[in-house]
C-alpha cells in the first residue's frame, strides 16, 4: 500500500482504535475504502478469502486456524482495493472477532458497522470492474448492499436489550442507524422483525481474554477502558475462575476502578478517584464496598509487556497523562466516548504524536475518540 501523503510503501500499516489504518512513516491516515472497484487481482484475493474461511469452517481448530488467517489477509488486501463483496466480509470479519481477537465486543461491532454502512448507505456509486471481470453489474451490485443491509441488522438485533457491554448512547444510536437502513430498503422491514437478539457470549470470559492478551506475545493492547458491572467485576477476581485477574495484577498489570453515578457517568469532579487494584488488600476492599446492582469503568495499562514499540521512557509518559488530575482524560473518553469499551495500542500513541514529541499524544488520541463518536453505534 502507497501512503499517499509521502509516498513511502507501507507493509506493515498502523491499526488504530477504531479499525482505520495510519502510516508509520508520517502518521498520516491511509486512504481507506474510497471508490468501489474490482480488478481481476482483487477478485482473487476476495475469492482466497471466501475458500479460505469455509475451509476453516469446516474444521475450525489451532491446525486449520492457517485457513482463517490467510483469509483475513486476502481479504483486507481485497477489502482496501475496493472490492464490495471483500468490504462486506471484512465488516463481518471484524464483528465475529477474526481480524483483532483482542478487542471488545461493542469495539469490533463498531469497526464491522463502519464496513457496512459503506455500503449499505452508498447511493447511486457504481462499481469500476477492469476488463475481463464480470458479476458486479447494477442488479449484482444492489443484491450486494441490500445482502449486506441485512448483515447490519443482524448485527444490531444481535445485541439484547440486557446487553450488559453496550452503553444507553449505544443503544439509541444503533436504534437510529436501524431505521436509517429499513427506510434505504424497505423490503427489509420483515427481516427485522424476523431477527431475534442474541444473549451475549459471557462477558467476565470476554473481558478476561483482552487482560489475558496484555500479556500475549507479538502486537499487545497499551491501555484500555472497560464498562462493567460490579457483579462482573467481583466475578473477573473469583478464585473459582480458573483465570483470575488477581494473576495478571501480580504479574504487573495495572489495574484501576472508577464507579458510575446514577446517569451511567463518571464523575469528573477531583472527588471522583479510581481505586487502584493493585493487590489482594485493595481488591478486597474494593469490592466489598460495591452494591451488587451498580457499575463502573475498569482501566487497565500494560507497561510490563518488552515487545513495545514505544521506549520505556514513552510509555512512563502517557501513563502519567492518563493517570493527571485524576484521571481526567480516562473519565472524557468514558464519558464522551460512546462506547462501553476500548482497547488502545502502541499504534493509537504513535499516530497522534507530533513531530517533535509525545508530550500531547494521548490527549489527541481522546480528542479523536471523542470526534469520532457520533460516527458509531
Amino acid at each position: 500500500m502507497i501512503c499517499k501523503n509521502c509516498s513511502k510503501n507501507v507493509e506493515t500499516p498502523l491499526v488504530l482504535y477504531d479499525g482505520r489504518l495510519a502510516c508509520p512513516y508520517c502518521t498520516k491516515e491511509l486512504t481507506d475504502v474510497g471508490d468501489f472497484r474490482v480488478t481481476a487481482e482483487s477478485e482473487a484475493d476476495d475469492r482466497i478469502a471466501e475458500l479460505g474461511y469455509l475451509r476453516w469452517l469446516e474444521r475450525p481448530s489451532a491446525e486449520t486456524k492457517k485457513y482463517l488467517e490467510r483469509s483475513v489477509e486476502a481479504c483486507i488486501r481485497a477489502a482496501r482495493a475496493g472490492h464490495p463483496k471483500a468490504v462486506a466480509r471484512l465488516g463481518y470479519f471484524y464483528e465475529k472477532g477474526y481480524v483483532d481477537g483482542t478487542r471488545g465486543r461493542s469495539e469490533s461491532s463498531t469497526i464491522a458497522y463502519g464496513y457496512y454502512k459503506k455500503l449499505c448507505f452508498a447511493g447511486n456509486v457504481h462499481v469500476k470492474v477492469s476488463d475481463g471481470v464480470s458479476g458486479y453489474g447494477e442488479a449484482e451490485f444492489s443484491e450486494i448492499r441490500k445482502g449486506t443491509a441485512k448483515q447490519l441488522l443482524s448485527l444490531i438485533a444481535s445485541f439484547s436489550k440486557d446487553d450488559e457491554g453496550v452503553s444507553l448512547r449505544s443503544r439509541a444510536n444503533m436504534e437510529e442507524v436501524r431505521r436509517r437502513v429499513v427506510a434505504a430498503y424497505p423490503s427489509l422491514s420483515g427481516f427485522v422483525e424476523s431477527v431475534l437478539p442474541t444473549a451475549e457470549p459471557d462477558r467476565v470470559s470476554r473481558i478476561m481474554s483482552v487482560l489475558i492478551s496484555t500479556a500475549a506475545s507479538g502486537r499487545t493492547p497499551l491501555f484500555g477502558v472497560i464498562r462493567v458491572t460490579n457483579t462482573v467485576l467481583k466475578a473477573l477476581f473469583s478464585d473459582e475462575n480458573e483465570r483470575t485477574a488477581y494473576k495478571l495484577i501480580g504479574g504487573g498489570l495495572e489495574l484501576w476502578y472508577a464507579p458510575c453515578d446514577g446517569d451511567g457517568a463518571i464523575s469528573e469532579s477531583s472527588d471522583c478517584r479510581f481505586q487502584a487494584l493493585s493487590n489482594r488488600k485493595l481488591v478486597t476492599e474494593e469490592l466489598d464496598a460495591l452494591a451488587d446492582n451498580g457499575a463502573g469503568y475498569l482501566y487497565f495499562f500494560n507497561a510490563t509487556s518488552k515487545r513495545r514499540q514505544l521506549k520505556k521512557s514513552v510509555c512512563a509518559h502517557v501513563q502519567k497523562d492518563l493517570r493527571a488530575d485524576e484521571f481526567t482524560l480516562v473519565k472524557r473518553i468514558a464519558n464522551k466516548g460512546g462506547q462501553s469499551e476500548y482497547t488502545f495500542y502502541d499504534d493509537d500513541i504513535i499516530r497522534n504524536k507530533s513531530r517533535i514529541s509525545f508530550d500531547r499524544a494521548v490527549e489527541t488520541l481522546v480528542e479523536d475518540v471523542v470526534k469520532n463518536a457520533n460516527e458509531s453505534f
